[in-house]
Formats: structure tokens, C-alpha cells, sequence
């Protein structure tokens, strides 16, 4: 399982520098009022794109780990064929709405590409390919680099310029697997059917709300704009936004634990053995390096009108540990079929993380912000190691409801 770890761990990594210098570009260029503005209309896209895929992502994972090879090909075929058309029907209303409105179309482009990217690698992770589940996220990075890179060349970047390059991105991804998986005819006419496409909601209600209940959290620069001013929230975006990549570490053991622990038959925490916690050891070394230096690089990258995000930075670098531990817990319990529990528990931190967004806006700006976000991450990793130990007690096929 390390191996595998180790694979989906370097994908990831590689997917994170690029998407990460993406980011850096657009933040150098642009102002902390207008970085404010397009890291608001990114969140409001990626959020949608997240409702939309309703957890159905992590379902159709789970789903596919208990099939044979071929049967997974062949469901993946009709899953995507339904995912692709949902998503290119959001993109033509985008591609109306830039005319109108900009930034609403903006928006639709991003959480079109969203609810796509979700869905392009579940059947590679479920037969436990992650190299190719790898070069998918490192393509659809690639794109939204060049997009970005081509409009700095066209005349510079607006703040609709990052929303509109990610959202193609996923998209783009999107038509890329269809091409791999070869789609026939029959396969393309099952999933444009009507029951079909609905069906990708179907059997994930409490996976969707663990699911979407951390994506409300892609609103907080929404709600920093909101309570204080478009320049806290610029501040507070860099946090955010910048540290997103450092979150690798938990996609990678979301993306091993989740096939691994679905298709055992009992409820047994998988042992770390010498080369995890060595693994474990110098991801936290490299949080702590970038967390000491922040009042280095963060002005000598982004200039001094960056200078009040370091704080923020620091507190989100100390969260992305944190959302190792959740990712990791939560991802037991849904293996374990107890998601409902796990999406309850997600719920409450991310209503009470929203409530602390607006508080700590208010009185703190960017940094009472990020302290908020923190502090309700570490209550909600107490709780889930609390109920992974309860759950671990209980039979395999006593499975929680």
C-alpha cells in the first residue's frame, strides 16, 4: 500500500507545483483588491462544482472497488458520457452569461469544471492506477497554466482570468477521458439518458453532504470580502488559495485508503510501517519550513502588498495538517459505510467554521479569519478520531446506518 501511496503521492506533488505556480503568476500580477475579486468568484464556482457532484465522486469509487475490471470500464464509460453532458450543458449557458455578466459566467465555467475533473479518475483509482489517474491531474494543471499563460501574452489577466482557466481545465480533462475510454455507441446512449444522468445523485446522500460540507468552506474569501473589505480578503485569499496545493498529502491517502479499505472485509486501520512514517516526518519538516519562512517569501514573491498575508499563510499552513488527520478519518469511515456520522460531524465544524469566518472577519480581518478556520479543524479531527474508534470495534457487516 505504500507503494501505491508513493505513486498517487508524486502526482499529486507534481499536479500541486504546477497548479501552485499558477496561482503564484496570477497572484503576482494582479492586485490584492482584484486577487480578493477572482479568488471570490473562483470559490462561489468551485462550491457549485462540488453541489452539483453531490459526493457521487467519492460514491462511484466505492462502488467500482467492489466490481470486476471490465465492469468497471464499462459503467465508467456511461458515468462519464452522463458527468460530460451535464458539464457541457452548464458551459454553454456560461459562454452566454460572459456576454451579459462576466463574472456569473465565470462562475458556471468554474463549477462546470469542477463537477467534471471530480469524476474523470474514479474509475483508475478503483482498480488502483494511480499513474494514470496522476497524468490526468497533471494534464488538466497543464492547461489551466497555459490558459493563464496565454492571456498574460493576449494583454494581461482580469479577475475572471483564473475562474475561466480552471473551469476549462476540468473540462478539457474531461474530453481527454472519454478519448481514452473509447466510448460505442450503446455506452454514449445510455449515459445521455435522462434516469441515467440523475442517477449519478443516487446513493450518496450522506457522502454528498461530507462532501459538500467542507467545499461551503470555498465561500471564505466570499465572506471576508464581505465582512471586511475586497483588500483583507486579497490577504486572506493568498492563505487560502496558496496553501490548497500543500494539501496533497491527504488526497493521496484519500485516494489509497478509500479502494483499500472498501474492498476489506474487516474494519482494520492499515498499519504506517517505517517508510509512512518516514514519508509523514518529512511532509511535516517541509509545513514547518514553509510556516518559519513565510515573512521571507511570501513579500520577496508577491511584493510588500502581500506583506499582511504572512500571518494567515502560517495559521492555514498549521490547518493543512490538520485536514490531513480529517481527510484521513473521514475517509475510514466512509470505506467503513459510516458516512452518515462522518457528514454530521463535517457539518457542524463547517457551520461553525462560517460563523467563525464572519466573526473573525469582523474583528480580526484576514488573520482573525484564518485563526477561526483552525481552531474548528482541530475540534472537528478530535471527534472523527473519536468515532473511527468506536466504529473499529463494531463488526464488518454491522455497517453503521
Amino acid at each position: 500500500m505504500f507503494r501505491a501511496f508513493g505513486t498517487s503521492l508524486s502526482f499529486s506533488v507534481i499536479g500541486s507545483v504546477i497548479g501552485g505556480g499558477t496561482l503564484i503568476l496570477v497572484i503576482a500580477v494582479l492586485q490584492p483588491n482584484m486577487w480578493g475579486e477572482s479568488a471570490a468568484i473562483l470559490g462561489i464556482g468551485q462550491f457549485l462544482g462540488s453541489v452539483a457532484s453531490f459526493g457521487s465522486h467519492i460514491n462511484r469509487i466505492r462502488t467500482y472497488s467492489q466490481l470486476a475490471s471490465d465492469d468497471i470500464s464499462s459503467e465508467a464509460r456511461i458515468d462519464l458520457v452522463s458527468r460530460m453532458s451535464v458539464g457541457v450543458a452548464v458551459a454553454i449557458l456560461a459562454l452566454g452569461a460572459l456576454w451579459v455578466w462576466p463574472a456569473l459566467g465565470a462562475v458556471l465555467i468554474a463549477s462546470a469544471g469542477v463537477f467534471v475533473s471530480l469524476g474523470v479518475s474514479n474509475h483508475f483509482i478503483a482498480q488502483k492506477r494511480y499513474a494514470r489517474a496522476g497524468w490526468l491531474l497533471i494534464f488538466e494543471k497543464c492547461l489551466a497554466l497555459s490558459a493563464i499563460g496565454i492571456a498574460l501574452a493576449a494583454g494581461g489577466l482580469s479577475a475572471v482570468a483564473l475562474p475561466l482557466a480552471i473551469g476549462g481545465a476540468g473540462l478539457g480533462v474531461g474530453l481527454l477521458t472519454i478519448a481514452l475510454l473509447r466510448p460505442d455507441r450503446h455506452s454514449i446512449f445510455k449515459g445521455l439518458r435522462f434516469d441515467r444522468i440523475a442517477d449519478t445523485w443516487r446513493g450518496s446522500f450522506f457522502l454528498g453532504i461530507a462532501s459538500i460540507a467542507p467545499s461551503a468552506l470555498l465561500l471564505d474569501v466570499t465572506i471576508v470580502w464581505a465582512v471586511s473589505n475586497s483588500h483583507e480578503a486579497g490577504l486572506f485569499a493568498v492563505a487560502t488559495k496558496l496553501t490548497a496545493p500543500l494539501s496533497v498529502a491527504a488526497t493521496a491517502v484519500v485516494a489509497v485508503l478509500l479502494p483499500y479499505l472498501a474492498s476489506s472485509t474487516s474494519r482494520t486501520l492499515p498499519r504506517t510501517g517505517r517508510k509512512g512514517v518516514i514519508a509523514l516526518i518529512a511532509f511535516l519538516v517541509g509545513l514547518t519550513v514553509v510556516f518559519v519562512t513565510a515573512n521571507i517569501w511570501v513579500p520577496l514573491v508577491f511584493g510588500n502588498q502581500y506583506l499582511g498575508a504572512v500571518w494567515p499563510v502560517r495559521f492555514y499552513v498549521l490547518n493543512v495538517s490538520l485536514i490531513l488527520v480529517t481527510r484521513a478519518l473521514l475517509t475510514v469511515l466512509q470505506a467503513w459505510n459510516d458516512e452518515r456520522m462522518g457528514a454530521f460531524l463535517v457539518l457542524g465544524q463547517v457551520c461553525l467554521a462560517l460563523v467563525g469566518l464572519a466573526i473573525g472577519g469582523m474583528l480580526g480581518n484576514a488573520i482573525g479569519a484564518s485563526v477561526a478556520v483552525l481552531a474548528t479543524n482541530a475540534i472537528l479531527a478530535v471527534l472523527l478520531w473519536r468515532r473511527v474508534g468506536k466504529v473499529s470495534r463494531q463488526p464488518k457487516a454491522e455497517d453503521c446506518a
